[in-house]
């Protein structure tokens, strides 16, 4: 009798086991934002990057549907919202992988900038857009949405 509860309780264990690698997969970009780097820079390894990339990606999602909504014309409050946002893509500046993120983010904000004081804008690249939303949402973060 004690060998058949045991039996069960094993069976039983080793579904909630299974379900639970199951259902871990990909990890979500919040989640990924969630995650902690490591305080010194210089032992930043790849997950690191790519948790800074998704909390850039986040920060980059929020200021740029803002600036097609509530902040469109207003230069003031998009400049305030890139800086922002480059507080954190920043530290993807000149990385192999994820740079061109830093960069896209550089490119809005110097628009803003320009914009800001009577000038026309900056050229924004095509290229560096469709590098960026790709990268995005490799970390879960669908820009176009």
């Amino acid at each position: 009798m004690k060998k058949t509860y045991l039996k069960i309780a094993t069976l039983l264990c080793s579904f909630f086991l299974l379900g639970s690698l199951v259902s871990c997969g990909t990890p979500s970009a919040e989640e990924l934002a969630a995650r902690t780097t490591e305080s010194d820079a210089s032992k930043w390894d790849d997950e690191d990057y790519r948790t800074i990339a998704a909390k850039g990606c986040l920060a980059y999602k929020s200021a740029f549907d803002r600036a097609l909504a509530e902040d469109y014309l207003d230069w003031v409050a998009q400049i305030r919202s890139f800086v922002l946002v480059r507080l954190t893509t920043g530290a993807l500046d000149d990385h192999e992988k994820w740079g061109p993120i830093a960069e896209i983010v550089d490119q809005f904000y110097l628009n803003a900038l320009n914009r800001g004081g009577g000038g026309s804008g900056v050229t924004i690249s095509s290229d560096l857009t469709t590098q960026s939303f790709a990268l995005c949402e490799e970390v879960g973060v669908d820009l176009a949405s």
